[in-house]
This record gives C-alpha cells, structure tokens and sequence, in this order.
C-alpha cells in the first residue's frame, strides 16, 4: 500500500543520508514527506559532533528543504499529554541526560504525528507502544 504523507524519525533520516545504511524505501514512495522539529534538532546536534560538519549540515540542510517542518503549537499539548500518559504506564524515563532528552523528543515527535494524523518512518520501539500512532518500519 502507497504511503501519500509520511513523517521521519531521527533513525530514518540519519539511514537516508548515509551511504552504506539501509534506505528507507518508504520514503521514495510517499507524496509528501514532514520533518518534526524535534528530528531536525536531533539531526543537527548530530551534525556538530561530526567530524564532516560542513557536509552533514548540508545533507541535512537539503533533507529539510524536501519535507514540511512540523511544529509544535498549542493544540499539540493535548496530544503530548495524552502520549505521556501512555508511555508512563510502561517506561520510566531513562537516568542519564542525553537518553532523556531523546526520550522526551520522541514524546513530542508521536504527538505531532497523532496531531496531523501522520505515519511515523521508524525503527525505534517506543512507538509501537503509542496505541494510536501508525508505524512504518523498513
């Protein structure tokens, strides 16, 4: 089945830029393509623990210029309450700063995919335990 709208997930970004990874095929068959922004912050903090900046800020760069950005606004607060409260009944919030800050971005990155009734591109599990939230794997 054609996927026409399709969010990505940091992992499904990264795997599409990188020579060498799995692409996500996915992606060459949707319509439309969006990019949470928490994504795009993963992607870019990435970006400046690399040793080739230049050329991964520019891949990501042109990565974001083929999606819509997805944004968080007012009416995303009830569906990140809604996913929290989901998660919390099976996950406790990783220990060290890093893993929860990610932890956190997924958060945010399921609730705006439930806001715009989007499928998330993604590898990582926790989605999968956000009942509502049609994921695409690869």
């Amino acid at each position: 089945m054609r996927i026409e709208r399709l969010a990505l997930d940091a992992n499904a970004a990264i795997d599409s830029l990188r020579s060498g990874r799995p692409f996500p095929q996915p992606l060459n068959e949707a319509r439309e393509l969006f990019l949470p922004l928490f994504v795009l912050a993963e992607l870019h903090v990435g970006v400046a623990r690399s040793v080739r900046r230049e050329e991964n800020a520019a891949a990501v760069d042109d990565l974001a210029r083929r999606c819509r950005l997805l944004l968080p606004d007012t009416e995303t607060i009830a569906f990140y309450v809604r996913v929290r409260q989901s998660i919390a009944a099976t996950r406790t919030a990783p220990q060290s700063l890093e893993k929860r800050e990610g932890f956190s971005h997924d958060l945010w990155i399921a609730a705006l995919c439930l806001q715009h009734e989007l499928p998330l591109l993604t590898n990582d599990s926790i989605f999968e335990e956000i009942e509502e939230l049609r994921v695409v794997k690869w």
